[in-house]
């Protein structure tokens, strides 16, 4: 399963849409409803997990290190701000 977590809902949708057309579990969440979900779900919940997909938005709220607390798969971070300031605090977190 992918996750999906951006508060934009088209972004979550369109990716979410592309997983499933190529059969590919996919859950998508807005930031608030991503940090009680990571915290609250099952230990096999999170295993399923293949990769998260972050946008900008939930970077800033610690979820990275929320993740990283339960779960090994890949954090990608989404940004549609070419700056390094941006890709920096990213990273960061």
């Amino acid at each position: 399963m992918i996750v999906i977590v951006d508060e934009r809902h088209l972004v979550k949708e369109g990716f979410h849409s592309l997983f499933d057309r190529e059969g590919v579990a996919s859950a998508a969440f807005d930031p608030n409803e991503f940090g009680e979900w990571v915290s609250t779900a099952a230990d096999e919940d999170v295993k399923s997990v293949r990769a998260f997909l972050i946008g900008d938005c939930a970077g800033t709220g610690g979820y990275p290190r929320k993740i990283r607390d339960r779960s090994v798969a890949p954090v990608i971070a989404l940004s549609e701000q070419n700056s390094l300031e941006n890709t920096l605090r990213l990273f960061e977190s």
